[in-house]
C-alpha cells in the first residue's frame, strides 16, 4: 500500500447456508520509507570542463527511490535532475565564477519520504562561453526599433561556431541578427549587433528585417501600375472578340484602384501593444552543443 491512512475490511461472500458479512473497516496507516540524500560534485573533461552535480538517495529498506532532486543555492534553484535506476540524479549547471553552497532536496515519491542533504560548497567553473548583451535595457515607443551588442567570449580555451537567437517573443516583435552565427577561437571575443522591431506583419520571429524609415508602410496602388500595362495590351488585341467581358473586368479593375487609392495608398503593420516584455537573448554551440543565454527587459512606451 501506498504512504498514508486505509481503511482495510474482510468480507465474506457467503455460502448455501450462511450470509456474506462485512467486519467493520480497520485503519491501517502506512508510513513512508526513510531516505537519505547526499551531494557531491566533478568536472567534465576536455577543454571546457563543466561542474557535474551528483545527488544519490538511499532508503532504508525496499526498493530504489524515483522521483527528482531539486539544486538548490540558499532559496534559489539552480536547476533539477530526475533519479535513475540506481537512485542518482546528476546536473550540468550553468554557475558563473563565484563561491555557491549548494543542497540536494529529495522530493520523495509514493513510498518513500523526502530528504535533504547537508550544504556543499562548490566553485562555479566557467563553461564553454559567455554571453552579454550591451544595453540590456531598452525603452523606446512601438513602430520603432533599437540596435544592441551582442558579446560572446571564450572560457578555458572554448572554441566553436556560435549560432544566436531570440526566444520569448511577443506578437508584433522581431529580432534581427547582423549574423546569424560566428566562429568563436579559443580565448578570443567577439561581437555581433542585434535590431530589436517593434513593427513587424509575422507577428514575431527569431529573425526578420528591419523595417524602413517609412514606419513599415508601402504603397499598394503603385502595383496596379505593371498589372495595368498589361492588362490594357491584352484587352487592345481582344477587345472585339470579347468586347462584353473586357468591358466587366475593366470595371472590376478600376473599382479595385478607387478602393486602395480611397484607403489612403497604403498598408499598415501591426505594432505591438505598449508594456514591458522580456526578450531572452541565446548563444548555442554547433559542435559543443552549449547553450547560454542573456535576457533583455524591453519597454513599449505608446
Amino acid at each position: 500500500m501506498t504512504v498514508g491512512s486505509h481503511a482495510v475490511t474482510a468480507s465474506y461472500s457467503g455460502d448455501t447456508d450462511d450470509n456474506g458479512s462485512v467486519s467493520s473497516p480497520l485503519t491501517q496507516a502506512m508510513h513512508a520509507i526513510a531516505t537519505t540524500t547526499s551531494l557531491g560534485t566533478g568536472a567534465t573533461a576536455g577543454p571546457a570542463p563543466q561542474t557535474v552535480l551528483i545527488a544519490t538517495v538511499v532508503g532504508t529498506s525496499g526498493p530504489t527511490p524515483t522521483g527528482t532532486v531539486t539544486f538548490t543555492n540558499g532559496t534559489t534553484v539552480i536547476g533539477t535532475a530526475t533519479l535513475d535506476s540506481t537512485g542518482v540524479g546528476t546536473l550540468l549547471p550553468d554557475l558563473a565564477p563565484s563561491s555557491y553552497n549548494l543542497t540536494a532536496n529529495y522530493s520523495g515519491d509514493s513510498l518513500h519520504s523526502s530528504s535533504s542533504s547537508s550544504a556543499v560548497k562548490v566553485s562555479g567553473i566557467p563553461t564553454g562561453f559567455g554571453i552579454t548583451v550591451n544595453p540590456a535595457t531598452i525603452t523606446m515607443a512601438s513602430s520603432q526599433n533599437s540596435t544592441v551588442t551582442v558579446n560572446v567570449q571564450s572560457n578555458n580555451g572554448f572554441a566553436d561556431t556560435i549560432g544566436f537567437g531570440c526566444g520569448t517573443l511577443p506578437a508584433g516583435i522581431t529580432c534581427h541578427f547582423a549574423n546569424e552565427s560566428l566562429s568563436l577561437k579559443a580565448g578570443a571575443s567577439q561581437a555581433v549587433q542585434l535590431t530589436i522591431d517593434t513593427n513587424s506583419p509575422l507577428g514575431g520571429g527569431s529573425t526578420a528585417m528591419n523595417s524602413g524609415s517609412a514606419g513599415g508602410r508601402f504603397s499598394l496602388a503603385g502595383l496596379f501600375l505593371p498589372a495595368g500595362l498589361l492588362f490594357g495590351w491584352v484587352g487592345w488585341r481582344f477587345r472585339k472578340r470579347n468586347g462584353i467581358l473586357f468591358a466587366a473586368i475593366l470595371a472590376l479593375f478600376l473599382s479595385g484602384t478607387l478602393m486602395v487609392t480611397g484607403c489612403g495608398a497604403s498598408f499598415s503593420q501591426m505594432s505591438v501593444a505598449p508594456g514591458t516584455y522580456t526578450i531572452q537573448i541565446t548563444g548555442v554551440g554547433s559542435n559543443s552543443n552549449i547553450t547560454h543565454y542573456q535576457n533583455i527587459t524591453l519597454t513599449i512606451t505608446k
